[in-house]
């Protein structure tokens, strides 16, 4: 009898540390949201929640139209998506939905034009200028302000990201935005920041893992020269150290890029610019670095994680 009551306690632990609880405030008019969790709620059951609740809306760029719940083309609601509710009340609403702990999401596709995207993460904070900075293929982004009835807009406009409405509105988890691209591309929230592409890759360095400090070791001695090592996700390297072929020592710095793959291709100038390239893993990196040919190898180089967890 005691064990039966020991594994019925630790199932009943088990699920409920599982089991997960979000509240959205749904202010009056359109609300855009997302999930922050696995949920097998149904549209028809969000609209039970609370009896002021008109629709809910999802945006299909691929056709470019709406799907809704009055006209029974949205059937089911998953993380990942952007939604749009729509309250009839006077006043904010409050609805809670159970689910359970989100795992990988993957790669999002995104369609040219259009799209209506749902942060169910975020990985890091950020603006509507960064991610349109980072990434030239966004030509617009939007989000709705329910206080004015309109959308806080930012657009590119002669390769510039310009605030029309003079604010620059953050990202937030839990929050759908709509973004209009000139491409099909991909979107990963799995990460330490928001990554958008043709085809993503997941990076093999993570900012949160930096820095990298070793040496290299070329014809004059070991080591000729100590660095550290840096690499964001977008996979710009830079390095800085010392080199002691020189006396005194003089100080070095060099920038190149980390491919997804891990592959690093970078220079540094010693007493003229030499050639580094080399793999990463997530721990470290190695590889060799050239004469001023880009060619002859002149000797070794190898760095080891310092940061992060280990």
């Amino acid at each position: 009898m005691f064990k039966k009551i020991m594994i019925a306690i630790i199932l009943v632990l088990v699920l409920s540390s599982a089991a997960l609880a979000e509240t959205f405030t749904l202010k009056p008019g359109f609300n855009f949201i997302s999930f922050t969790s696995a949920t097998t709620i149904t549209p028809s059951g969000f609209k039970a929640l609370n009896a002021s609740i008109e629709d809910m809306y999802l945006y299909s760029a691929a056709a470019g139209s709406f799907l809704s719940l009055s006209e029974g083309t949205l059937t089911s609601l998953a993380a990942g998506k952007g939604y749009i509710v729509k309250s009839l009340a006077s006043s904010n609403i409050s609805v809670t939905v159970s689910g359970s702990s989100l795992g990988t999401l993957g790669n999002i596709n995104l369609k040219s034009g259009f799209n209506l995207v749902g942060f169910s993460k975020l990985p890091a904070a950020g603006t509507f200028t960064q991610l349109m900075n980072a990434y030239s293929f966004i030509q617009g982004l939007y989000k709705w302000n329910a206080a004015a009835g309109s959308f806080i807009q930012v657009v590119r406009e002669s390769g510039v990201p310009v605030k029309i409405d003079g604010t620059d509105p953050s990202f937030n988890a839990g929050e759908s935005y709509f973004f209009n691209l000139t491409q099909d591309v991909q979107i990963n929230f799995d990460g330490t920041s928001i990554l958008m592409g043709a085809n993503i890759v997941p990076p093999v360095v993570e900012p949160s893992e930096n820095p990298f400090a070793g040496t290299y070791n070329g014809t004059f001695g070991a080591p000729q020269g100590t660095f550290v090592i840096t690499v964001t996700t977008q996979g710009t390297l830079a390095a800085n150290g010392a080199n002691n072929s020189n006396v005194p020592p003089t100080l070095i710095s060099g920038s190149g890029t980390v491919t997804n793959a891990g592959a690093a291709d970078f220079s540094i100038k010693l007493n003229n610019f030499h050639k580094f390239s080399g793999t990463f893993t997530s721990s470290g990196a190695s590889g060799n670095f050239y004469e001023t040919d880009g060619v002859t190898v002149k000797g070794s180089w190898q760095v080891t994680k310092t940061g992060g967890s280990n």
